[in-house]
């Protein structure tokens, strides 16, 4: 009753697909460790990983080492060192190198922190969003905007980045500082932003000031 996989494999369940070449498969408890990174595709979601330990019953993956975890509707990819993901309330969590890219435009956001988390609400329904959070030493970056703070908030529900404790913002040749900084995305451009408290823009006119 336990599978053990010892070459390329593709097991297929109402839940999804798993492609792996290395590993094992409970068939009573739907547990499985999968080894060289290998690929868990669940609906919209793929997750991938060096070593993935799944359950098929809970919907619960986690993995070491090389984690991504793809969604391919939202156009976002999570990555780090070591993370999870719950299937059944599209919770995921990333640490270690942790990274954040969205792509739906023609350019990537990239997002650093040292731990990540993505929550999703009203899932399966008309009005789910989702729900990101970076924690501590936060950097982001795309050719139009790059910042840094200590703590990030971003919902999908309205388009709102919000940057916490300490943030700096550039855009262009314009640098923008206060206690907290709410970006309104559109299209996944800045659309406008919002700045709260000790409030400084500071903008280079020329090659003096």
């Amino acid at each position: 009753k336990v599978a053990t996989i010892l070459g390329p494999s593709v097991i297929v369940s109402d839940s999804g697909t798993i492609h792996t070449s290395r590993g094992w498969y409970d068939t009573v408890n739907n547990t499985s460790l999968l080894l060289d990174q290998s690929q868990v595709e669940s609906g919209e979601k793929i997750l991938i990983g060096d070593s993935i330990f799944y359950n098929r019953d809970t919907g619960m993956g986690e993995v070491y080492g090389n984690m991504s975890l793809i969604d391919t509707a939202q156009h976002v990819t999570l990555q780090g060192e070591y993370g999870y993901y719950n299937e059944q309330t599209g919770y995921a969590f990333a640490t270690d190198s942790a990274r954040f890219l969205e792509y739906s435009q023609g350019d990537t956001l990239f997002l650093h922190a040292d731990t990540l988390q993505m929550y999703t609400f009203n899932l399966n329904t008309d009005s789910t969003f989702r729900e990101t959070r970076a924690y501590h030493k936060v950097r982001m970056y795309r050719t139009d905007v790059q910042g840094v703070c200590d703590s990030l908030v971003f919902s999908s529900k309205d388009s709102c980045l919000t940057m916490y404790y300490d943030p700096i913002l550039w855009n262009n040749n314009q640098q923008l500082l206060g206690e907290e900084i709410m970006i309104y995305m559109n299209d996944s451009t800045i659309d406008w932003a919002h700045i709260h408290n000790q409030t400084l823009s500071v903008e280079k006119l020329d090659s003096v000031n």
